[in-house]
Parts: structure tokens; sequence; C-alpha cells
């Protein structure tokens, strides 16, 4: 016997009767909505930009920090081991991949938290999307074919 809250598809699944009455809502809506309006509201896509900003430099400057030579020892101390030009890649430009022991480390020796390092920031961003409307041409423009060429041979 079938719960009262279920209704049998032509498959013999049973799906929530909530599903059914959002589906039908759904149609409902987009019928009163209108075809024009209803299309509009698909071609616009909502997406968030995720931007970060690195503040290792600043955080060297306030411990007296200059160079990348003189953060070397220090990471050496707690176990993370790269070379000079890594490190000043790493303080020069905000890195895309972070190991966390790197993360920890610099965390450890600037006695701050992630988050005084890496300042992050989301906002949303609404694309239209490319409309693929049917390209009619006018008449007498782009209706012109180019002449054939001719080659005389000597």
């Amino acid at each position: 016997m079938m719960d009262a809250s279920c209704h049998s598809t032509a498959h013999g699944v049973s799906e929530p009767i909530s599903l059914q009455h959002e589906a039908a809502s759904w149609r409902d809506h987009a019928d009163r909505r209108g075809t024009a309006q209803w299309m509009e509201a698909v071609r616009m896509i909502q997406r968030r930009r995720v931007t970060y900003g690195w503040h290792l430099r600043e955080r060297m400057t306030e411990h007296g920090i200059t160079t990348a030579r003189a953060l070397l020892p220090l990471l050496a101390e707690r176990g993370v081991h790269l070379s000079v030009a890594q490190v000043h890649r790493t303080i020069t430009t905000p890195p895309v991949r972070l190991s966390l022991r790197l993360l920890a480390a610099l965390c450890d020796i600037f006695d701050v938290k992630p988050d005084d390092l890496i300042a992050t920031s989301a906002e949303a961003v609404v694309r239209p999307v490319a409309r693929q409307e049917k390209l009619v041409p006018v008449p007498g423009e782009g209706m012109r074919r180019p002449i054939r060429a001719r080659v005389h041979r000597p």
C-alpha cells in the first residue's frame, strides 16, 4: 500500500506530492509572466565573483622584516624550507596555491590569524547570457557574393 504523501509515476517510482505541486505552480507562474519576460529572466545569470588580497608585505613591514632572506631562517625554524626565489614570489605576488604549512608558519611568525594575511571579498555579478537570435539578412546588405577571380596565364 502506498503512503498518502506519495504519488506513483508511470515507472512505478513514487515521488512526493509537494514536488508535483511545486512543479505545477512553477509552470503556472511561467504562463502568467509571459514568454518574453520569462525568456529575459532566463537570459540573466547571477554569479559570485570572489577576490582576495595578499597582505604579507604589510605584516613583514610591521615586524621590521624587509627582505626574503630575513624571512628564510624564521620559516626554516618552523619546518618550511623554501628557496629565496620562492619566498620572494610569495611576498611579492598573491599566491594562487598556498600550502597550509606555509600559511601556519607565517601566522606563527607574525602572530596573526589567516584572515590578517588573506583578505577575501565576494560580490554578486549579474551577466546577461548571449542571446541566440536569428540573424535575418537585410535585402541589399550581406546578400552580395564576391566576384570570382580570373587567373590569366602568360
